[in-house]
């Protein structure tokens, strides 16, 4: 299902038990060794997904939405594009917060888009 939809992102747990509930006392449980292991590879599908979608963006114009100061490097700025990918830029944060504006996308790491500011 996750190749057919190709999901750019998903949130992804593996199952545990939760006391008092019908599917802790279920019989036919699987071992922690295989939960994890499938949900490496459920992990490792969805990155793979969201790495080709987001190096086939690598030199297009993105619309962007600043959303201020990047939470890792307060000297970057963050912002999103329509499509809810996370792209980081350089800019003067007071004047671009929560400014719609183009982003000319340069390089992509998995999740995280990174490019320049059209302004």
């Amino acid at each position: 299902m996750v190749r057919r939809l190709e999901f750019d992102n998903a949130f992804i747990f593996r199952y545990s038990q939760r006391r008092g509930t019908p599917a802790a006392e279920a019989d036919g449980q699987l071992p922690e060794q295989v939960k994890e292991e499938r949900n490496q590879i459920l992990l490792g599908l969805v990155g793979e997904i969201a790495r080709r979608k987001n190096d086939a963006l690598v030199g297009s114009r993105r619309q962007v939405l600043c959303e201020g100061p990047s939470k890792t490097n307060k000297r970057r700025l963050t912002g999103r594009t329509s499509e809810n990918k996370i792209v980081i830029f350089d800019g003067d944060a007071e004047r671009l917060a929560g400014e719609l504006f183009d982003v000319e996308i340069e390089r992509s790491t998995g999740f995280t888009l990174y490019g320049t500011a059209c302004e």
